[in-house]
């Protein structure tokens, strides 16, 4: 059986790298309150209104925390392409001794 290589991994962006780190200590609460404050008519999607939130307070971040962000995602990307090869050199392993 020919197994399938998984997809290469995709690297997040700065402020999904943003949110994974910070949501519920710099994101949360801003996002909850301004949500509430629409009305309700005006409310549409939540997560793109997060989305939203999320790169304003990025975007109002230090050079000094956006570097931070920046060196994180690097290292999680980094991790994320070596266990592809892993798994993609075992399935090109597996894969050879098959006919």
């Amino acid at each position: 059986m020919k197994l399938s290589t998984p997809p290469k991994p995709k690297q997040l962006s700065l402020c999904q790298t943003y949110s994974k780190l910070f949501y519920r200590e710099k994101v949360e609460a801003r996002a909850d309150s301004e949500w509430n404050a629409l009305p309700t008519t005006s409310r549409k999607n939540r997560l793109a209104f997060n989305n939203e939130i999320t790169k304003a307070v990025y975007n109002a971040e230090t050079a000094e925390v956006k570097k931070e962000i920046l060196e994180h995602r690097d290292a999680l990307h980094a991790e994320a392409i070596e266990a592809w090869k892993l798994a993609t050199e075992a399935i090109e392993d597996d894969d050879s001794s098959y006919p």
